[in-house]
């Protein structure tokens, strides 16, 4: 009786890093695909930021600063401020090359900054209706890959309503999400 072994040894180096690569790759293209309407929103941003400025100077230069009208206008510099902070950061979190980190995510937190970026840079003939009647929906995940997936799918569904129908369709429609809790027993 003699025992025969075998050894199969791979080296998947170079596979992991083509992975990696690719994984790299989808994030920028979803990037690229949002740029455009992100930079109108920018623009939309932008001027609610240097109007009320050019205001201010105004008033300054008048001398007329009412307290009131320069609190209001600072509020509005203020809230501005924050929504493109806001923008860039999802879009930074989108784009930074991470490894996985799984931790308790909350969907519905998930969903909402997918639907931020989604809302602020799709065609406007693509509407997004969010159905959610739980509280705390939490899975263990990594957050950054749950946003590219939902929101790689929500530009497969707003291009499938765009720029990919037929001239004969109707341009535009409606994405419903919905989060529902399902009991799974196994046959």
């Amino acid at each position: 009786n003699q025992l025969h072994f075998l050894i199969d040894v791979k080296d998947i180096t170079e596979q992991r890093k083509n992975t990696e690569r690719m994984v790299q790759i989808q994030k920028m293209e979803t990037i690229g695909t949002l740029a455009g309407g992100l930079a109108h929103d920018f623009n939309n941003i932008l001027s609610g930021i240097t109007g009320p400025v050019s205001l201010l100077q105004l008033m300054y230069r008048r001398g007329a600063a009412d307290e009131k009208k320069v609190w209001k206008h600072l509020t509005t510099i203020h809230k501005a401020t924050g929504r493109a902070k806001n923008i860039v950061n999802q879009l930074l979190s989108l784009a930074r090359k991470n490894e996985l980190v799984f931790q308790p995510v909350d969907l519905t937190a998930v969903f909402e900054n997918v639907m931020e970026i989604a809302s602020n840079s799709f065609d406007k003939s693509v509407a997004i209706v969010f159905h959610n009647n739980l509280t705390d929906v939490m899975v263990l995940a990594d957050q950054t890959s749950l946003e590219q997936v939902f929101l790689n799918l929500l530009i497969n569904a707003a291009h499938a309503m765009t720029i990919m129908r037929p001239k004969e369709m109707v341009w535009g429609g409606v994405i419903e999400i919905s989060i529902e809790k399902v009991q799974w027993r196994q046959p």
